[in-house]
This record gives C-alpha cells, structure tokens and sequence, in this order.
C-alpha cells in the first residue's frame, strides 16, 4: 500500500491526522494526505475551514465538539466523517453525576439514620418522601450514565456480555 506523500514545507509538530482518527479539541494536528489534496473540514457547529497543501499544524482549541466532516479533494472528492471530543466536557459531566450520586447517598444515609427525610432537592429536581426502593432505582440510573461517561473517558465498550437474565419463581 502507498504512503501519502507530505509536503516538504510542512510543519510536522502536529498529531498526523487522515480524518479516520478521533480529534481532541486542543490539540494541534497535522493534515496526512497526498501533495496535490485540499481540504474542507465543516465543523459541528457548521463552521468550515479550509487546508489546501503544504499543510501545516492546525490548531483544534476553537473547534466544536462533535461529528465533523472532512470533504477531501484530491482529483476526486470523498467524504469523511470524524469525532471531535471535548474531553473538559465529558469529565465535567462525569464530575456532575458523581455529584448526583453522592447527593442521593446521603439522602439514603440520612433515611436510614433518621427515619425520614420528608423531601429533597437532588439536581433541581424535588423528590418528595421517596422510598428507599425508589431512590435506589434512580441511583442506578445515575451509576449507568456515570459509567458510560467513564467508558467514553477511557474509550472502552459499555456493552454488557450478559444478553438475558431469566428468572424463575415457584408459584405459590
């Protein structure tokens, strides 16, 4: 398989990119495609920019986060569709939900030491003598989507081996 060739006047201090990579805003990137391509990137937030060759470092700190498009043109035009990620975002939504988890802890701590919490406000929401079963519930909600968060974070899978679970009572 042929290599792209880059640009001699290149810079080369950026992170080579050929749009199949995840980009993380902040970074600088370096563009790797063949000599005589150019080529537009529409942002998220539907912002273009445009990079024709000698390709040098391109600064990503201002870009949205989100699917990005990359319309290469090099004699033919093709279409790429990348990732830009924020990572300050996602942590501070993972930060947010530890938040919430650690909110409804105590809620639960307070139940079962005090015999009673009449209502609660937990994330601008007012939970109004819930159960201990309730409040478990909502919990495990909020412990899924902080471990998806935390997968996006570590870029692993959330997926589950388990497909069913089967239950099975004696009729009484």
């Amino acid at each position: 398989m042929a290599r792209a060739r880059i640009a001699k006047a290149a810079t080369t201090t950026g992170r080579l990119i050929d749009f199949t990579q995840i980009v993380y805003v902040g970074e600088t990137i370096l563009i790797n495609l063949p000599a005589d391509s150019s080529v537009e990137i529409i942002g998220a937030d539907g912002v273009k920019y445009n990079f024709a060759c000698p390709y040098s470092d391109i600064d990503t700190s201002q870009w949205a986060s989100g699917m990005t498009t990359a319309v290469i043109s090099n004699g033919t035009t093709s279409v790429k569709i990348f990732e830009v990620i924020n990572p300050i975002d996602i942590t501070s939504k993972y930060n947010q939900l530890l938040k919430i988890i650690e909110e409804i802890d105590a809620v639960v701590e307070a139940r079962l030491h005090n015999g009673g919490v009449l209502s609660t406000t937990i994330n601008n929401k007012t939970l109004m003598n819930e159960t201990l079963t309730n409040l478990y519930i909502i919990r495990s909600k909020y412990v899924k989507q902080a471990n998806a968060e935390l997968s996006k974070i570590n870029s692993t899978s959330t997926g589950n081996p388990i497909k069913s679970i089967t239950t099975f009572k004696r009729g009484y």
